[in-house]
């Protein structure tokens, strides 16, 4: 096998093939699912994860979870961490020293991959799952899977190879065809694998993010890259699947094609009140499989005329709503804090065509995941919260302009 050069920041290639690996089905009681959700410290970013693990608590009970922090100061909120350790099991990890680190926060997935690694050992027999800290779990039953190692399939194809396969980098991926990449390599979160697959990928994928940024800087689609060449290493060779998520509402192209989103909405009835969508799918996933993750990454907006966005951007703001995990209130789950002011209950059946109902769909369900986190968070002291934060995109963000930029929310109530 070819050696992958060793650096100071990174350890050594394990094994060049992963000859153990059972390909496993996930479903079955005997085999454990390990959940790993790698993350920054900042409060927006254990805010989200607190939504995170109570979507994965509620909809995958049986689902071992775990979150790696890195960089969390020693004030951090101590209120969050105590909500997280109820839904994680957590383990804190220092940053990397090199100056990338410091410039270019994605290196961070990798970094923490390869310290869990390192210091804990899971079930051969088992699978994990590698998912970001906006990955939302929407429905986590049993569901037969080809071999694993597979992952969501992107839309880059092999474009990449032209980037990073030439010129300082070509040595990293020798003798990997266009037509391998958009078959195997053309892929993201979620990851679904083995416990020996991912264990063998985790040990360089590291050092491919190292290598990968030197011609793709800076680049959210570097660690994909750098993922893609840390299991051809590894010889494994990933089956790519269009509908293991739902994410970019605005996604292009066949229906078919465009992730989860068809069968998504093949399954859900005809007509849906917002704050039931999610029970509605986490319904629809008792009879068919379905999209396994709601990936918020993205803008969603709907009009509540049925128009898609931006046709009601001039409009006043009880006229378009919206959802970006940027913009919830970073002491969402904080019991003194109001909850985000729901849409109204047929925004989603009024949406006039599939993109409308794309991003409607995002809006209803992550308000009321949000909402239903702060809500089990305070639980325990039986807060009544009231319904206050508009989050605020376009003409209505710039309306409430301050100093800073555009706002990110509107309290509604502060002005009753």
């Amino acid at each position: 096998p070819r050696a992958v050069p060793r650096d100071k920041h990174a350890q050594r290639a394990g094994p060049r093939a992963a000859t153990d690996v059972v390909p496993p089905l996930l479903d079955g009681p005997a085999r454990g699912i390990h959940m790993l959700v790698p993350s920054g410290c900042k409060p927006k970013d254990l805010t989200r994860l607190v939504a995170v693990g109570q979507t994965a608590l509620v909809r995958a009970p049986t689902w071992m979870r775990y979150s790696m922090l890195c960089g969390c100061a020693p004030d951090a909120d101590a209120d969050a961490h105590t909500l997280l350790e109820e839904l994680f099991s957590v383990s804190h990890h220092a940053p990397p020293t090199d100056p990338l680190a410091k410039r270019f926060g994605y290196i961070l997935k990798p970094w923490l991959l390869l310290r869990f690694v390192q210091t804990i050992r899971l079930p051969r027999r088992d699978a994990v799952i590698i998912m970001d800290s906006d990955g939302f779990v929407a429905w986590g039953g049993a569901r037969r899977m080809p071999a694993l190692p597979t992952a969501q399939m992107y839309g880059y194809g092999d474009r990449w190879l032209g980037q990073i396969c030439s010129g300082e980098t070509a040595d990293i991926c020798p003798n990997i065809t266009a037509a391998e990449a958009r078959a195997h390599y053309a892929l993201g979160v979620p990851y679904l694998l083995t416990v020996p697959a991912f264990e063998a990928i985790a040990r360089t994928w590291i050092y491919y993010m190292r290598r990968v940024t030197q011609r793709v800087w800076p680049s959210i689609l570097a660690d994909q890259y750098a993922y893609a060449l840390a299991a051809h290493y590894a010889g494994l060779q990933h089956a790519q699947l269009k509908g293991l998520m739902v994410s970019d509402p605005s996604v292009s192209g066949s229906p078919r094609l465009a992730e989860g989103w068809q069968t998504l909405f093949d399954l859900l009835p005809h007509s849906v009140a917002c704050s039931n969508l999610s029970a509605a799918t986490a319904a629809a996933g008792a009879r068919e499989p379905l999209p396994m993750f709601v990936h918020a990454c993205q803008w969603a907006s709907a009009c509540a005329n049925g128009l898609d966005w931006p046709a009601c951007n001039a409009s006043p703001r009880a006229a378009q709503w919206h959802f970006h995990k940027g913009h919830v209130p970073n002491a969402h789950m904080s019991c003194g804090s109001p909850l985000l002011l729901p849409p109204p209950e047929n925004l989603f059946d009024t949406q006039a065509t599939a993109r409308g109902r794309r991003h409607a769909y995002i809006v209803c369900t992550m308000t009321s995941t949000f909402n239903d986190a702060a809500r089990a968070s305070c639980a325990r002291t039986a807060t009544k919260k009231r319904h206050c934060i508009r989050i605020t995109r376009g003409q209505a963000a710039k309306m409430n302009k301050t100093r800073r930029g555009n706002v990110k929310y509107v309290d509604e109530c502060s002005t009753e």
